[in-house]
């Protein structure tokens, strides 16, 4: 892990070990963590309830490392370009008041990114400002 402090802004990024996307009829959750490295280990989880039609129920979910640090509408831009994940927050969190961006590398998975990439697609419908895949 490497935690940059700039100014008073705080960068997080990460190597995932594991990272992917669930979906219910109703919900449907994406997440990273590095778990099993020799790093401090993080986690982020983002997660929408839609109701039963498919129309926009509820705002982004995002937490980091623990639910203290979990949030509605915390993110204002997020972007994948092939195997890298950056999040920019506008809200700060708990553990870390000072964090603005984390920025997560992916496995260089082509197959599991892509149906990352598709989830965050789905997760971010209704506010496509916020999320882009950049190829």
């Amino acid at each position: 892990m490497v935690c940059n402090v700039i100014g008073n802004k705080m960068i997080i990024k990460f190597k995932a070990t594991e990272f992917g996307v669930h979906e219910e009829s109703d919900a449907i959750s994406c997440g990273a963590s590095n778990e099993g490295s020799d790093q401090e280990s993080h986690c982020l989880f983002f997660q929408r309830f839609f109701e039963d039609n498919g129309l926009e129920d509820g705002e982004i979910y995002f937490e980091i490392d623990d639910q203290i640090n979990g949030e509605y509408d915390v993110v204002s831009n997020c972007t994948l370009k092939k195997n890298l994940l950056e999040i920019i927050l506008k809200k700060w969190c708990k553990w870390y008041p000072d964090l603005e961006k984390i920025i997560i590398v992916l496995p260089d998975n082509k197959d599991e990114i892509k149906d990352f990439a598709n989830g965050f697609v789905k997760m971010f419908s209704n506010h496509e400002e916020i999320f882009k895949v950049i190829k």
